[in-house]
Parts: C-alpha cells; sequence; structure tokens
C-alpha cells in the first residue's frame, strides 16, 4: 500500500505533472463478463505468445496479463490433491486451477477471466502475471458454467494475499447498530437507514460521523472502525448509511441515484434526502455534530463516485470525502474551488479505475484541495475497501495527521 501526500511533492512539479498526466489517453479493455453495478471492469489481455518466464506486460494496463502455459497434468494434480479448485504463487504468476467436467470455468472477485482446459482432460488452469504480486490482496471465487447458467464454488471463495500484503484489521462490534425505515419527500418512497453507535454511545455527546452509500454494508465497516476508538486511534464516532435501492426497477435506479448523467432528477431527489434529511436527523436525534469538518461522505465504486460528487456539490456539509474505486471523477462544473478534503483509492489491478482515480486526485491538488491518494495492488476488490477504511479514518479524525 502506498499513500501519497502532497506536502512532500514541490507544487511547481506537481502542476507540471498533473497537467501531462491529465493529457494521456485512458484505456478501456473490452469486458469478458457483466462487471457488478453495471460499470466498465477490467479484463485480462491475452499475450498469445508469451511464456512462463518471458511474457512482457499486457501493453494496455501495466499492472496485469494473462500468460500461457503448458502445464502438465502431473503438475496440476500434485497442487489441487484431493481438492476441486487450488491457488498458488509462482514468482510473479498467480495460478488458479480447477478440476471437473464442465461447459467453461470462470474466475471473479478482484480479477476476472476464464479457465482454460488443459488438453482433453478435465483440468483447467488460468495463470495470471501481476506485478507486485507480493504486495498483492486478492478476493476470488471460482464458477462452473454449464449452459447459460454459472454457479459458483463456496469452497473456492477466498482471499489471497501475498506475503508483504497490508495485514486484516483488526475486527470488533461491541457498539450497536440500528436500522430505520425513513420515508423521504424527496424521493416518495421508503428507505433503510442503518446507524452504528460506538461503546459507552451517550445522547447528550456530540460525535463525529461518517455518512455511508451502500449503507447495507455497515456492519463490517463499523467492525474494522471500532477498534480505532477503543484503542484511542480516534475518538468515538457514529456511522450512518443510506441504504442503496431494492426496488423493483432494478440495478438502474441505483445508477441512477449515485452517478450523475443517468437521470439528474433522481440523482437530485437522492442527494437531498442524503443531505438534507438524513444530515439534520442524525443532528437532531442522535447527537451528529453540525460542523463539516466533522462529517465524512463515504462510498466504494458508484457509491463513491455519489460521495465525490455530492462532496463538490455540497461543500457546506460534508467536510471529508472517502472515495474509494469510484469508476468516475468528480464533476467539477467549472468550479475552482472545493472546500473538502479527499482520501481516494483505488487497485493497481482495477486499470481504468486507476487511472481515472490518479487523474482526480491530481486535479483536486491543482484546485488547492487536501487530498491523499492510496493504492493497493487489488482489484474492484470489498477487502481492500474495508482494510483502507481505518487509515482514511486515521487520516481524517486521528490528531496525529
Amino acid at each position: 500500500m502506498t499513500t501519497i501526500k502532497p506536502l512532500l511533492t514541490p507544487r511547481f512539479i506537481l502542476i507540471l505533472f498533473a497537467g501531462v498526466l491529465l493529457l494521456l489517453p485512458m484505456t478501456v479493455t473490452a469486458n469478458e463478463f457483466p462487471p457488478p453495478d453495471g460499470i466498465p471492469a477490467h479484463s485480462l489481455q491475452i499475450n498469445e505468445d508469451a511464456n512462463a518466464d518471458f511474457a512482457p506486460w499486457c501493453p494496455s494496463t501495466g499492472a496485469l496479463c494473462r500468460v500461457n502455459r503448458d502445464w502438465t497434468i502431473e503438475e496440476l494434480q500434485d497442487q489441487l490433491g484431493a481438492r476441486q479448485t487450488a491457488v498458488w504463487q509462482d514468482g510473479d504468476t498467480l495460478n488458479f486451477a480447477y478440476r471437473g467436467r464442465v461447459d467453461d470455468v470462470v474466475l471473479r472477485g478482484g480479477v476476472s477471466t476464464e479457465l482454460l482446459p488443459v488438453g482433453n482432460s478435465d483440468y483447467w488452469v488460468a495463470s495470471l502475471r501481476i506485478k507486485n504480486l507480493n504486495y498483492a490482496v486478492i478476493t476470488h471465487i471460482i464458477g462452473e458454467r454449464r449452459g447459460d447458467r454459472i454457479t459458483f464454488l463456496p469452497s473456492s471463495h477466498n482471499i489471497w494475499r501475498g506475503p508483504l500484503a497490508p495485514d486484516r484489521p483488526q475486527m470488533s462490534l461491541d457498539g450497536y447498530i440500528y436500522t430505520n425505515y425513513l420515508y423521504s419527500p424527496s424521493m416518495d418512497a421508503m428507505r433503510l437507514v442503518s446507524t452504528y453507535v460506538p461503546p459507552n454511545y451517550d445522547r447528550t455527546n456530540t460525535y463525529p460521523i461518517v455518512y455511508m452509500a451502500n449503507g447495507e454494508n455497515l456492519r463490517s465497516f463499523a467492525s474494522v472502525a471500532e477498534p480505532l476508538m477503543r484503542d484511542g486511534v480516534i475518538p468515538p464516532i457514529l456511522i450512518m448509511g443510506v441504504h442503496s435501492s431494492s426496488s423493483n426497477y432494478g440495478r438502474l435506479q441505483r445508477l441512477e441515484e449515485y452517478m450523475l448523467g443517468f437521470n439528474d432528477e433522481v440523482y437530485e431527489a437522492h442527494e437531498t434526502f442524503f443531505t438534507e434529511y438524513i444530515v439534520r436527523w442524525s443532528e437532531l436525534g442522535w447527537g451528529a455534530s453540525e460542523d463539516p469538518d466533522d462529517k465524512a461522505l463515504f462510498g466504494f465504486s458508484i457509491g463513491a463516485t455519489f460521495a465525490g460528487n455530492t462532496g463538490v456539490r455540497q461543500p457546506e456539509v460534508f467536510g471529508n470525502v472517502i472515495s474509494f474505486s469510484s469508476p468516475q471523477r468528480p464533476t467539477l462544473s467549472g468550479r475552482t474551488q472545493i472546500d473538502a478534503d479527499y482520501y481516494l483509492l483505488a487497485g493497481t489491478l482495477e486499470t481504468s479505475i486507476y487511472t481515472e482515480n490518479q487523474r482526480a486526485f491530481f486535479t483536486l491538488l491543482l484546485l488547492g484541495v487536501d487530498a491523499s491518494f492510496s493504492q493497493w495492488v487489488s482489484g474492484h476488490d470489498y477487502e481492500m475497501w474495508q482494510g483502507e477504511f481505518v487509515n482514511a479514518l486515521r487520516w481524517m479524525f486521528s490528531d496525529d495527521d
């Protein structure tokens, strides 16, 4: 994990570098499988002439490449043993193997591709050359395709960590999570809202607060935040998450609520619910601080796009933005000043998303924003988001920064 701090770089070098970066073309590769959230995701470029020892990096991505290797059945048997799936590292290559009679085998998670059959056998394999693999954190699951149906194997769902990868954060949850069903006048709809309160919560006190998109995932982020409070790294905080849409309108409504440009009327109604009703409800009902510097808006994936844009559009409400793996930069709409601080994260294996967040970071610096950009050797990966959340909280709420 690498964190870039703007104070360490002379201003004139930043301006020059950012100007060059913003002119670079962005590479978007074709998808092998539909990604989550309906957003563009990376796929693996295949080097047909590559071999296991000398495969060059894929020119369009730089960090990730699938390589061909002539595996023998004996080698794969040694790795699989009695298991149906196996994952192992060989230098800078990560290998995935499967045994079974199916139409196709797919790999999903932090990276997505197909496993290829070994001759006419029931063995399948994919070898991925990954830059800085020793630092990688990759969630993975293997699926069996029979006809049009893919069945994922729970036994293959795991997290691979390189020997030098960040450790998993400590987890505990002694506080409480309350979930309420609230009516939104701006959306004319009901929406679930979950609220985490820390141990020894006292309603008469005032607390910093993190507002969260994709609030149905609040528990896992509260569990890594609580040890920071217990150890005195950050003060006790509240976390309030608005659940994403679960209506019959489906995934499209979630995109419209989180991303400008799909349906701005829906986006603005959802933003109003967040910035007016939820914020005021947290202040009056839960003891959330009214100071924008004590407020952070957090999201990952397209929830990060919502956080980034809302931080630009509502500077008087949110003093901090935590944006993880946003597929789009914030829409500046001619603004020359942004008051919120921004903490950005992207995985080097996210390709176009990684490039987009680099550009966002340097654009924010040019506008004088107090911004930080962290990177993991990961794909579009929940494990990365949960792990980096603790560092974002330190950056925003710790007295040491």
